[in-house]
């Protein structure tokens, strides 16, 4: 409907474009692109807060500074139990950092892309043909000593102001990159702020000291940790 179509978001966008171009973008390409977006976004989104959470409780210095930085962002609000505003997520600088590493740890194998011209890979004479279907390792890049160091370490710092500008391009893609980046990646980053915010704000945790340092993520799941999390949750006394 005109409500819908008003929305300056993605959902506004393809109903505009349908109302515009049914020929192009017809009820039910819009309908399974829709069903799509809110299937890739819910299922990896919610298990890469996992994996943060994860990374959080086994390292407990991270839970401290991150706590202490969401209790001084929200204790500053006229209602520390309101709704989170643009400005309060872009107050929480060092959640960032902790959501961009788990990220870069916890990430998928590998991204598929099709060559849509040839290329030759520079310092080489190997030549991709246009038409080749590619994969892109981006867990290895991402975890790859030759650019990270103690690349197997949690450590939120690598995307400090002061250090991101040393990450090399290329290898720190977890939504992709260029024209073909996921539709996601504000989406997922706004609803991961918002639900790690409103976790470490209101409860601690026991019984991480049983999981494993090192975080091993299970075959059944896209990036799930391998049996789940197990932890105990203990409502904090605001």
């Amino acid at each position: 409907d005109s409500e819908v179509s008003d929305r300056k978001d993605i959902l506004g966008t393809l109903v505009k474009t349908h109302k515009e171009h049914p020929e192009d973008m017809t009820k039910h390409i819009l309908s399974k692109t829709a069903l799509q977006f809110m299937a890739d976004g819910y299922t990896t989104t919610a298990e890469q807060i996992i994996c943060t959470l994860y990374f959080i409780v086994v390292n407990h210095n991270v839970e401290e500074k991150l706590r202490e930085e969401i209790d001084r962002v929200l204790d500053a609000k006229e209602d520390p139990n309101g709704d989170l505003t643009e400005d309060d997520i872009n107050e929480l600088k060092y959640l960032d950092m902790v959501f961009k590493e788990s990220m870069r740890i916890a990430a998928f194998g590998g991204l598929p892309r099709y060559c849509t011209k040839s290329w030759k890979i520079p310092g080489s004479d190997f030549l991709i043909q246009k038409g080749t279907t590619i994969v892109i390792p981006v867990s290895s890049l991402q975890k790859d000593p030759e650019y990270w160091d103690e690349p197997e370490e949690f450590i939120p710092e690598r995307f400090s102001e002061e250090n991101k500008g040393k990450i090399r391009s290329g290898t720190f893609f977890p939504f992709g990159q260029g024209p073909r980046i996921c539709l996601g990646n504000s989406y997922a980053r706004i609803l991961a702020t918002v639900m790690m915010t409103h976790i470490i704000r209101n409860f601690t945790f026991e019984g991480q000291e049983k999981l494993p340092r090192k975080l091993k993520c299970g075959p059944e799941s896209f990036l799930g940790p391998e049996g789940g999390l197990s932890i105990k949750f203990k409502k904090r006394d605001l």
